[in-house]
């Protein structure tokens, strides 16, 4: 007896083809659902709740073994849970309490971090350590110490008359605020970087050991200087900028910066895009390639993925490194599959924020309380995207030691495929729709007997059809056991010429489908 038979879905998400067509190794619809490398379909990892954290802070980042959080102005934050860390970022002369923190990573083992604040205002904070105040030492003027017991400041000699007295003073935490302690008088200062030439921008990125951060005129892209570090933008033949705009090709204000390859730099605008070879040593800062078509409305977007740099553009999701080569929006790229679904689902006022998950070899675009997933393996020969949906808006995300971190509000929960709801209630809905297959044999009246599944999990099973007018109907939906026992075929009758399975599931439970099988017999043509 012939079968219809599905065992690799190898393509993922693909919205494409016209569903009539026989396609078996793409899906029309993949949500809540992954490809694995084994070309099988696996339910979507879930959220772990870990902790409500006390108010006032805002972001999620990892940095020394533990999950960084960050607030401003005001009493100081102490987290009730160890694993999280809260970081004073305030700002430097307004007192605005931050929003945002667009940009948090390790410069020379220490914390920099970009953030936007309430007023609409960005600030650059390098989170050194100056050394821990010490009684009765004699310390010369400009030297700058932090209290014994971190408060989010530091505090800078402004009179110098003698050394430290015997006991730590009262640390005012208003910047600019004094206080007297021995022969000395110490001014509370900020973290924040006070060199003019830092552009405090949200556009910021690491390479070559430098920091490079969009100018304020959109036009630039300065970065730092090697030797004196983060806080020094100045230093002549060693800090500087690039001059972007001098070779922009549409747009010349930058959008969106990111790492590329080992040594290259991603410099992207709206509707262009540049890449620029960089060094330790500016005078070998060379552009080595640009594309006039595609670029990136989103600061965030943009993420390293091995060597390349996956980015989403006016149409979809881009390759950079396919980019450069075809210098063209070709619908061959790594997000032509969804192009469609993407350009339906994100608007202009977004901040998709892209991260690459390590423990499932995914790249992550989250957008709110959806996430585009894009599982690929070059052993494997897999390249899939995916969509989960989340009952949360996630606003901030971090990996730490191989774990994905969400942050939702004052919740942050993991992302573990070892549970199968989110939080203590919500058990996703996943949705897998495949294409209609005629078998090979278009315009014959088949009928079905019977349906075999591999697989983990109980799943609903029904089947869409084309019915003698050309409207899609659905059969009823059965569930049917994780796996068929050989001679036990599950029942399933139907005349079709095409039928499309729909596998549904929403247990809580492992869920995964590596084979499904129809057996039918050609009743003739109609």
């Amino acid at each position: 007896m012939p079968q219809l038979t599905f065992d690799d879905w190898a393509g993922g998400l693909d919205v494409r083809p016209a569903a009539a067509l026989s396609k078996t190794n793409i899906l029309r619809v993949l949500t809540n659902a992954y490809v694995s490398t084994g070309k099988s379909i696996k339910k979507r990892p879930c959220l772990e709740f870990v902790a409500t954290l006390e108010a006032g802070t805002v972001g999620l980042k990892a940095f020394g073994g533990k999950l960084n959080t960050f607030y401003g102005h005001g009493a100081a934050i102490t987290h009730a849970n160890t694993l999280f860390v809260p970081k004073r970022v305030p700002h430097i002369t307004t007192g605005a309490a931050p929003t945002k923190i667009h940009y948090a990573d390790q410069y020379n083992a220490l914390l920099y971090v970009a953030a936007e604040y309430g007023d609409g205002t960005f600030r650059h904070h390098y989170l050194d350590d100056p050394g821990a105040w010490v009684a009765l030492t004699n310390y010369a003027l400009n030297d700058i110490r932090r209290p014994t017991t971190p408060n989010g400041f530091r505090y800078q000699v402004t009179t110098d008359a003698g050394s430290a007295g015997a006991g730590e003073p009262a640390w005012p935490t208003t910047i600019g605020g004094t206080v007297v302690d021995g022969g000395l008088t110490w001014t509370c200062i900020t973290f924040a970087i006070t060199d003019t030439n830092c552009p405090h921008t949200k556009q910021v990125a690491k390479q070559a050991q430098k920091l490079y951060a969009a100018g304020t005129d959109g036009t630039t892209v300065r970065f730092n200087s090697t030797a004196n570090g983060a806080r020094d933008w100045t230093l002549a033949s060693d800090a500087g900028f690039l001059p972007v705009g001098r070779y922009a090709q549409g747009s010349n204000s930058v959008t969106c910066l990111a790492p590329f390859r080992k040594s290259s730099l991603a410099v992207l605008f709206a509707d262009n895009a540049q890449v620029w070879s960089v060094d330790p040593n500016p005078t070998l800062n060379d552009l080595t390639d640009q594309v006039s078509t595609v670029g990136t409305l989103y600061s965030r977007g943009a993420g390293a993925v091995q060597l390349d740099t996956f980015f989403p553009a006016q149409n979809g999701f881009r390759s950079l490194a396919l980019t450069v080569l075809s210098d063209n929006l070709q619908d061959t790229d790594v997000g032509s599959p969804i192009d469609d679904l993407y350009t339906a689902s994100f608007a202009a006022s977004d901040d998709p924020l892209a991260l690459y998950y390590p423990k499932l070899g995914q790249f992550w675009e989250i957008n709110g309380s959806t996430v585009w997933s894009y599982s690929f393996s070059r052993t494997a020969k897999l390249s899939a995207w995916s969509k989960f949906t989340f009952p949360i808006t996630i606003d901030d995300a971090t990996v730490l030691n191989q774990e994905l971190y969400v942050r939702s509000g004052n919740d942050v929960y993991k992302v573990n495929k070892a549970i199968f709801k989110d939080g203590t209630s919500s058990i996703p809905l996943v949705d897998i729709q495949m294409f209609h297959q005629d078998a090979k044999v278009p315009g014959v009246l088949k009928q079905s007997f019977s349906i075999d599944t591999m697989g983990k999990g109980s799943p609903t099973i029904s089947f869409k059809f084309f019915d003698e007018n050309g409207v899609e109907r659905e059969t009823q939906g059965l569930m049917y056991r994780a796996i068929t026992e050989a001679g036990a075929s599950n029942p399933m009758e139907l005349l079709f010429t095409r039928a499309a399975p729909h596998v549904q599931h929403q247990l809580d439970e492992e869920f995964e489908l590596s084979f499904l099988s129809i057996l039918y017999e050609k009743l003739g043509p109609l």
